[in-house]
């Protein structure tokens, strides 16, 4: 992580406390998540988030929103989803696999106290299920790095941000 001059191990221990809460990735749910503490003001005022990295239809159906290239919130709305799936399937039927990460401000107590509740029989977790806002999504290749599904993010920078994502959760 020298390219972002950060101390991984120190952002850890910052933002992930030695029982922090993490759901595991499984072939069913096609995505892991992580309880991140430590994150200041947030939209609901509690200093917790959920962060979530998987495959890329798969975290796409728990958005409702993104960070367009200005780092804004904005709604996804039909037309931005599906280009976001177009694009994914283009890049599976080259054999290329995809990858999203995605966020979700916590209130106090949402899904229990430590945020870890679940329903009998149900593979997701409750602060899992919807309303996160999609950061980025990344095509996992050998040879000529990442690329943009968004017109407005380059690949450099792209390829940087999901390094440190991949690193961080």
């Amino acid at each position: 992580m020298e390219r972002f001059k950060s101390d991984v191990e120190e952002i850890r221990k910052y933002h992930l406390p030695k029982d922090f809460v993490r759901f595991h990735f499984t072939s069913k749910r096609k995505r892991m998540s992580s309880i991140i503490h430590n994150c200041g003001k947030t939209e609901h005022g509690h200093d917790r988030r959920v962060h979530m990295k998987g495959a890329a239809e798969i975290v796409l159906e728990s958005c409702t929103h993104y960070l367009n290239e200005n780092g804004q919130k904005t709604p996804l709305n039909d037309d931005v989803k599906q280009k976001f799936l177009n694009i994914v399937t283009t890049y599976a039927t080259q054999s290329l696999r995809t990858i999203s990460f995605a966020y979700r401000d916590l209130k106090p107590n949402e899904g229990g106290p430590d945020h870890n509740t679940i329903g009998d029989g149900d593979y997701l977790y409750d602060v899992e299920k919807g309303g996160y806002t999609l950061i980025i999504s990344s095509v996992l290749r050998t040879s000529s790095g990442p690329k943009s599904p968004l017109p407005s993010l380059n690949a450099t920078r792209l390829a940087s941000l999901s390094e440190w994502l991949l690193e961080i959760i």
